[in-house]
């Protein structure tokens, strides 16, 4: 076995910002005993990466083509337990910083503090510690309140819509929302279209960004139907 203190810290890069990701690369090989081993712009491929190379930690976007971040965080936990995932990101919600936790993230770092942050997060996590961005830890970042305007959007969708979304939150695939409201997969899409319509989202990724951010509307007004 490596021994980690006599060797480069191998890290993976999985963001489909192909700026950002040459960003956070430059970034990396400026700090002493870490080195870049492979960038992917979407989740499979860096599921097919972190199979091949192993890497002590991988650095990974929320929102990606084909398998969104906490699904490459899942399948790492579950596949290639010794390797420590940090999701960067822009979102600063409370509960989503909770979920990405409990799903096996060892690190939430806020993307407009990865400059600053990116090395001691990167430590902090090389050494068997959780971290989460200084910013997200305040209380004025933490606070979720109900937002009125968002309520006012959901509230024009049907109850069968906001458990729709609720689902969505909790990235279930299609599929899976399909057998757990007992539906078609037609009728999940055809749902998501006329969702996207409502709430003037276009596209399927910018729905599950909606209904990941504003999940804590969502929730409350899920629990008064």
């Amino acid at each position: 076995m490596q021994h980690k203190n006599m060797n480069k810290t191998n890290i993976l890069i999985a963001d489909d910002h192909p700026i950002f990701r040459q960003g956070v690369r430059n970034l990396v090989e400026q700090y002493e005993g870490m080195s870049v081993v492979a960038e992917a712009n979407d989740g499979q491929s860096a599921i097919r990466l972190i199979n091949f190379h192993k890497p002590e930690i991988v650095i990974v976007d929320l929102f990606m083509p084909n398998t969104d971040g906490l699904g490459v965080v899942q399948w790492t936990r579950e596949n290639c337990p010794e390797t420590a995932c940090i999701i960067l990101t822009m979102l600063t919600d409370e509960a989503f910083i909770d979920k990405a936790i409990s799903m096996g993230a060892k690190g939430y770092l806020f993307k407009e503090d990865a400059y600053d942050q990116l090395h001691n997060c990167l430590k902090s996590v090389r050494e068997g510690n959780t971290y989460v961005s200084p910013s997200l830890a305040s209380p004025a970042i933490l606070q979720s309140p109900v937002d009125s305007a968002i309520i006012a959007k959901l509230n024009q969708l049907t109850n069968t819509q906001i458990t729709l979304l609720q689902l969505l939150s909790d990235f279930k695939t299609s599929r899976e929302i399909a057998d757990l409201m007992h539906i078609s997969h037609r009728t999940v899409q055809n749902h998501r279209l006329n969702i996207c319509s409502i709430l003037g989202v276009q596209g399927s990724g910018k729905l599950l960004e909606f209904a990941v951010r504003h999940e804590v509307e969502i929730r409350h007004l899920n629990s008064h139907q």
